[in-house]
């Protein structure tokens, strides 16, 4: 029975083996309350093991119904001039987070990226593609293109914090660019 003790007090002591300060607090309680507050702190760690896994399924609940929605949107037929739009409201680990996606008007990867569908870089290539992009065949050509693949891509994005900071700062130099040869 003393060896099991002194397995529980042996986690409780600083690297360099010295007691540590809640090491010599228990040390100095009778053994019943002692055992009273380690066996609390094991609830609350418990406790705390729980809500981390009930938030990380939340949040894995939510990345694939925010798939399943992105898998609707991307089943959209995609005309120029018409609106179609897609919504999700979807609880995560941290709350809850409404997503919206809409055709016809959408930067999937851009809106991804910049975290907001009315960011300015957002607005600026929505406005170069309806303005410019669209009085070109190749540039009808690459709308068609981006509306059935932006979606993924916008996953992809969204999934991976570098790859998002890289699509930012390409958007963003590109954005520079078409600003200075237009």
């Amino acid at each position: 029975m003393s060896d099991e003790k002194d397995d529980k007090n042996k986690s409780l002591t600083v690297r360099d083996n010295r007691p540590g300060i809640l090491e010599s607090a228990l040390a100095n309680l009778p053994a019943e309350k002692r055992q009273k507050i380690l066996n609390k702190a094991a609830e609350e760690a418990l406790n705390l093991e729980i809500e981390a896994r009930k938030k990380q399924k939340d949040s894995a609940t939510a990345m694939n119904d925010l798939d399943d929605l992105l898998t609707r949107f991307e089943d959209v037929p995609s005309n120029k001039g018409t609106f179609t739009k897609v919504k999700g409201d979807f609880k995560t680990g941290s709350g809850r987070v409404s997503v919206e996606a809409r055709k016809g008007f959408g930067c999937f990867v851009a809106t991804i990226a910049f975290n907001s569908p009315v960011a300015e870089e957002v607005c600026y290539l929505r406005e170069f593609r309806d303005n410019v992009l669209c009085n070109y065949k190749l540039g009808i050509r690459f709308i068609a293109w981006y509306y059935r693949n932006g979606p993924r891509l916008a996953r992809m994005v969204g999934r991976h914090e570098c790859i998002k900071l890289l699509t930012v700062k390409v958007l963003s130099l590109w954005i520079s660019i078409l600003k200075i040869i237009r």
